[in-house]
């Protein structure tokens, strides 16, 4: 498409946008997609924590008024309560058919912006899931600390084993393992546990660990990440090394305590939160019990 210049008048400023400002503006949109509430509340959340950055991504209108770019950024601002205020950078007076190459490009992912490979970046996301009991919110800047708190383990564990395996070296493994060796456990014990895990030696492993492969490896033990990682964490404690039937009863439980341990030793904070978003897998087994 040829586009004349010369008709074209495109100003670019930087606004100081505050609730009553984005009501406004978002009255004039009418040609967006339909509205993603999940997106609308993790930039909401953001602008809670103060996490905004001013970079040349703002608000775009066409030349006739409508709005093309920024409706979650806008209806996020609008939520925040009265006196709140956010510089963000405007353009007006584009083309209406500008609405047609807006946000094609490719999302950067965490690991992207925070410059760490994508399973570290893997780990400090769960860790985060479990310690905000949402997924919704977490932006790279929020897992800034889990990834700093995580990184001398998750070190060690690669440095140990640095071979990638799709089940035994998933996020779920990986941050139950890390984890662990968070809140002082056993670090040869834990290591050797993911090492046979990963390279899959069967005869290597104890009996608990023998257990976990057994259970994530049968189509009744393929389950959610929160299970696969409640699973492991019984299994990583060495006092558990010789049980021979793991039990989830209730991964709210051991997500309570994991929270506590991300506070303690992740992140330093004195308390964890209160609430417990996990949900409840019933499984029921018979025999020697891994407890937590």
């Amino acid at each position: 498409m040829k586009v004349n210049m010369e008709s074209l008048k495109v100003e670019t400023r930087i606004a100081n946008v505050t609730p009553d400002i984005a009501k406004a503006w978002l009255e004039k949109n009418t040609i967006n997609r339909p509205l993603r509430r999940t997106v609308v509340d993790s930039l909401r959340q953001a602008y809670e924590r103060g996490e905004h950055r001013l970079t040349h991504q703002g608000i775009a209108f066409a030349k006739t008024g409508e709005l093309l770019d920024g409706q979650h950024r806008l209806s996020a601002i609008a939520q925040m309560p009265r006196g709140f205020t956010v510089p963000v950078m405007v353009t007006s007076g584009l083309p209406a058919e500008a609405f047609e190459a807006i946000d094609q490009g490719l999302k950067r992912s965490h690991s992207d912006v925070l410059r760490i490979e994508q399973g570290q970046a893997a780990v400090a996301r769960l860790l985060a899931v479990i310690y905000n009991t949402s997924r919704i919110g977490l932006t790279s800047q929020y897992l800034i600390p889990f990834v700093k708190g995580t990184k001398a383990h998750y070190a060690t564990l690669l440095d140990f084993c640095p071979k990638n395996q799709k089940l035994w070296s998933s996020a779920a493994i990986r941050s139950a393992a890390v984890l662990r060796l968070a809140m002082g456990g056993d670090r040869d014990y834990i290591c050797m546990a993911y090492y046979s895990l990963v390279h899959m030696e069967f005869e290597s492993m104890a009996p608990v660990i023998q257990t976990l492969f057994k259970q994530l490896t049968t189509a009744s033990g393929k389950s959610n990440p929160l299970d696969v990682f409640s699973r492991a964490f019984k299994a990583f404690d060495v006092r558990n090394a010789g049980m021979t039937v793991i039990v989830v009863n209730d991964t709210a439980r051991i997500s309570v305590t994991a929270r506590e341990v991300i506070a303690a030793h992740i992140l330093g904070n004195k308390k964890a939160p209160a609430k417990a978003g996990a949900k409840k897998v019933n499984k029921v087994d018979s025999k020697a019990k891994a407890t937590a």
